[in-house]
């Protein structure tokens, strides 16, 4: 996905015309590892599938109320089914800064805190797996899962970012 991709976030499919918004589902349906078909996708938003195949070949663009719908169902899905997505790298990548080196450092150490954490309910009882799911909505779950995998391909995550709109909440049960 291109660069342009990204500032497709705020335009409506009439702007993006019918090849952009194909590559931005397609793409997104890759990335995405909540569907493997478009007929599960077409059962989750909503859409005839005949229709969405329309959409992701490129022949008919969606309303701004369907493209609303795909974004909603690709944007958050839950938990990687096993893929860990590539890592690409680009020939003359510029080095990190300083800032994002110490960025991916706290977020290795709050992984380990949380790996930590959660070898609790591995060894739990599934009741108290049932607390831990009880207590997270699994559409946070999902949010975080998605992301840290989009993470590690720069076309997943532009795929990615396109879709998502979701952001989790503060309140607790």
């Amino acid at each position: 996905m291109t660069r342009d991709s990204r500032e497709d976030i705020d335009r409506s499919p009439m702007e993006l015309g019918h090849e952009r918004c194909a590559i931005a589902l397609r793409k997104a349906l890759a990335a995405s590892g909540r569907y493997s078909t478009m007929r599960e996708l077409a059962e989750a938003s909503g859409v005839n599938y005949s229709t969405l195949r329309g959409y992701f070949q490129g022949r008919a663009l969606p309303s701004d109320e369907i493209w609303s719908r795909l974004r909603a169902a690709l944007g958050s899905p839950p938990a990687p089914r096993g893929h860990t997505g590539g890592r690409k790298q680009k020939a003359s990548a510029p080095e990190p800064s300083s800032d994002a080196i110490a960025h991916a450092r706290e977020v290795r150490l709050r992984i380990q805190e949380l790996t930590n954490i959660l070898e609790f309910f591995k060894r739990g009882s599934s009741r108290a797996r049932d607390a831990l799911r009880t207590t997270i909505p699994g559409r946070d779950m999902g949010y975080l899962t998605s992301l840290l995998r989009a993470l590690y391909d720069e076309d997943q995550f532009e795929a990615w970012i396109l879709f998502s709109e979701y952001e989790m909440g503060d309140e607790g049960p």
